[in-house]
């Protein structure tokens, strides 16, 4: 895996972020609210009502600022999505009017659904910025760059909505399918990092807050976000100076999304189950063609790892008062550890089969929240 990009695609993206950065503004990248979804998403209670999807897509097109968008929305049953894509896709309608499709197992994800809303935000917002034809930037890479300078830059990385299967970004052309088809084409993990802590070094972070940045990432992303910290931290003020930041800006008022959470937005929802596929069921929808498997996940727990500790300190014991050869002293870690694993107890969860719903389920569901699957057989997934 590529952990940060080359000097030439460095370069590429800075000149582009610059670009952007010209066009709209130094204030919102500067001082700008950065999304989290524990912070800003979390802590809202979320049933996955169609009302409330046709919310959180409005709130964050006002925050993006582009909230006059013409939006439809519809929910599609998994296996209707288009195989290469299988979480968000958008077209247009006879009216000229934006159709944004949902896959509907996002609504037993909702972390995943939010990730897919900021990155269908940011395409539309790149949408309507002028670009030079010649430059190579096309609406997907302009997208990645948006969602940064938006404060989508976390959201982004630590995204579950994987949007690049490669690892190169075929500079300069960087030519993409039809981004109204594909929505699921961004830059690559390296990419994303690098911008996140661009913005990071210009809004001048100190150590504590990158650490408490970082502390937000899988592992992959945390790597590749502090090798570009770490690259980019000795060229603060040149940095500053390629993003055009030290010139003087025009002012605007920056929106917060904790304040835009609690208006009330009174359009209209436009957004719908389609319902050629799907059923009512109560309160629930179903596919009536759709079968799903309850997976009984059952996992050892680490309850009981805390006796590594106990047995690390008997090996020190016995190297340095009855020299233990190293060999023991790592046998009696490793037996630790064992015992640690095999006295923890398990924990027995249940979910749905399909890999692009892998929804929650309760003992007594017969449908699935998620994809509205009808719940079958089930089958055994030990996991020890």
């Amino acid at each position: 895996m590529q952990l940060i990009p080359s000097s030439e695609e460095q370069i590429w993206l800075i000149e582009r972020l610059t670009e952007i950065i010209v066009v709209c503004g130094k204030e919102r990248f500067l001082d700008g609210e950065i999304l989290d979804f524990t912070v800003d998403f979390a802590s809202r209670p979320w049933h996955g009502e169609l009302d409330e999807i046709w919310r959180l897509t409005r709130q964050l097109l006002h925050f993006a600022g582009i909230d006059d968008l013409n939006l439809e929305i519809e929910l599609v049953a998994p296996h209707l999505a288009p195989e290469a894509n299988r979480h968000i896709w958008s077209t247009t309608g006879e009216g000229g009017e934006n159709i944004l499709l949902l896959n509907l197992g996002l609504l037993g994800n909702y972390r995943l659904l939010v990730q897919c809303l900021a990155w269908f935000t940011a395409v539309k917002f790149a949408e309507r910025l002028d670009r030079n034809p010649d430059s190579g930037t096309e609406t997907y890479a302009l997208a990645e760059l948006a969602a940064t300078y938006l404060g989508f830059g976390v959201l982004r990385l630590d995204s579950e909505f994987n949007s690049s299967k490669g690892e190169v970004m075929n500079l300069p052309g960087m030519r993409s399918a039809a981004l109204h088809q594909e929505l699921n084409i961004g830059l690559p993990l390296s990419a994303r990092a690098f911008l996140l802590a661009a913005q990071g070094v210009a809004r001048d972070w100190n150590d504590e807050m990158f650490a408490a940045v970082k502390h937000r990432f899988a592992t992959d992303q945390s790597t590749c976000f502090q090798e570009a910290w770490l690259e980019l931290i000795p060229w603060r003020e040149e940095l500053k100076g390629r993003l055009k930041l030290n010139q003087p800006g025009t002012a605007c008022r920056l929106k917060l999304f904790a304040d835009i959470n609690h208006q009330h937005l009174d359009d209209e929802p436009r957004i719908r189950i389609i319902e050629d596929v799907l059923e009512s069921d109560g309160d629930e929808w179903r596919d009536p063609e759709r079968v799903v498997q309850r997976v009984e996940v059952v996992r050892r727990g680490s309850d009981r790892l805390w006796l590594v500790f106990p047995g690390i300190a008997l090996a020190a014991l016995g190297y340095f008062m009855f020299d233990l050869a190293i060999p023991g002293c790592l046998f009696i870690v490793l037996i630790s550890l064992q015992l640690g694993v095999m006295l923890s107890p398990k924990h027995y969860s249940s979910q749905c089969s399909d890999p692009a719903c892998n929804a929650k389920l309760q003992a007594d569901e017969t449908i699935c929240p998620g994809c509205g699957g009808n719940i079958v057989t089930a089958e055994i997934d030990a996991r020890t």
